[in-house]
């Protein structure tokens, strides 16, 4: 927060005007970390308040003290994610081998849902054949998905408690952390021990209390954006469960609704990746599968993504595609997801040489103004 003082401020004001200012914090339960004084060439003096929560000062109290002229905030209303609150990319370590960001990447992979025992265990056991090299510092992360929220009451929902033998002991064979959707605040308990991740789906992202349960928790958090969310919706979301308590969030881009549903499932907004970069310390992951709802499509979107510096992707793959209960029509084979980790590593490395050489050189903006 940005407190400037009246046009020609007598400097002997200075301790009655902070003693005010800290008294207005303290009264809004605010520990003010230090005021810096400005005397700016303008002839206007300008106080920088430097603590944790000025979000909970009202400005009109600032205001109305005596030689304050007017009061600006720094800071966006999703500051404790923001880049400008910390600059420093947030690495999450998730579970065992599985972690993301700060120059790690994390590939979430697997069936949309968990259908038959034999047959997860064999699209695992796949996915888990193809060995990345160390320098792209790229990781796994399973789709054990037991529970479905679907739009139809007549569509499958998902095998539920069921499959939880199953996902347990993939996570215990490979030490990599599973994830499954979460769809109401009841589910979080029931899921301790069994999941390392937890997905809000587009459905549910706009369920506040459920981000609020989710704030008390040690999950990791993938937050999906809304169908029609905007980019600042997207943060607030994902700043009510860091708020909470609960710093484990993953941003995970999914696409927003299409204008062309005749050959899209939704439009890929690939660019909210690099935005969301320059915004916000937070991994982000772009789901490739989803996003563009044909597995055509789903190995141009991954590529793209991949270059332009996503954090990690999130890809259905199944060993039966025509036979899988949902979305098998956006699956890749394993084969193809073996073939295609390696253009992916690729797209990986030449981004990290990139990234570092315009760094380098100076070319790379490190915030975006909200």
């Amino acid at each position: 927060m940005e407190i400037y003082l009246e046009e020609n401020f007598d400097l002997a004001h200075t301790g009655e005007v902070c003693e005010r200012i800290e008294a207005v914090a303290a009264e809004c339960g605010v520990t003010i970390d230090s005021l810096n004084l400005d005397r700016g060439t303008t002839g206007l003096t300008k106080l920088e308040v430097k603590a944790r929560e000025t979000h909970r000062i009202p400005i009109d109290r600032i205001e109305n003290l005596p030689y304050v002229a007017r009061v600006a905030r720094l800071l966006p209303p999703w500051r404790q994610i923001s880049r400008k609150y910390d600059p420093a990319p947030r690495e999450i370590h998730i579970f065992g081998e599985s972690r993301i960001g700060a120059g790690h990447f994390l590939w979430t992979v697997g069936p949309c849902a968990v259908e038959e025992e034999n047959l997860y265990y064999e699209i695992i056991d796949a996915i888990m054949g193809v060995k990345f090299p160390s320098e792209a510092q790229m990781h796994v992360a399973f789709r054990g998905f037991i529970d479905k929220n679907r739009t139809s009451v007549y569509s499958w929902e998902g095998i539920c408690a069921a499959g939880i033998p199953w996902v347990r002991a993939m996570r215990a064979k490979y030490n990599v952390a599973v994830a499954n959707e979460v769809m109401q605040i009841s589910d979080i308990e029931r899921y301790q021990g069994v999941f390392d991740i937890l997905q809000v789906g587009t459905r549910s992202a706009e369920f506040a209390r459920l981000f609020d349960a989710l704030g008390k928790t040690d999950f990791t958090v993938y937050l999906k954006n809304g169908r029609g969310n905007t980019i600042d919706e997207f943060l607030n979301y994902a700043e009510r469960i860091v708020a909470g308590g609960n710093e484990k969030v993953v941003l995970v881009v999914r696409g927003t609704q299409t204008t062309n549903p005749k050959y899209l499932r939704n439009a890929a907004a690939l660019e909210w990746g690099p935005v969301l970069r320059g915004l916000t310390r937070q991994p982000i992951v772009f789901d490739c599968s989803h996003s563009v709802g044909q597995r055509e499509l789903v190995v141009d979107a991954m590529m793209a993504a991949v270059a332009s510096g996503y954090d990690g992707l999130e890809s259905d793959v199944h060993a039966a595609p025509g036979r899988a209960k949902v979305d098998g029509r956006q699956a890749l084979l394993p084969e193809v997801f073996e073939a295609m980790a390696h253009f992916v590593v690729e797209a990986r490395l030449a981004y990290l040489e990139r990234h570092r050489l315009f760094e380098e050189r100076g070319y790379m903006h490190t915030f975006m103004n909200p």
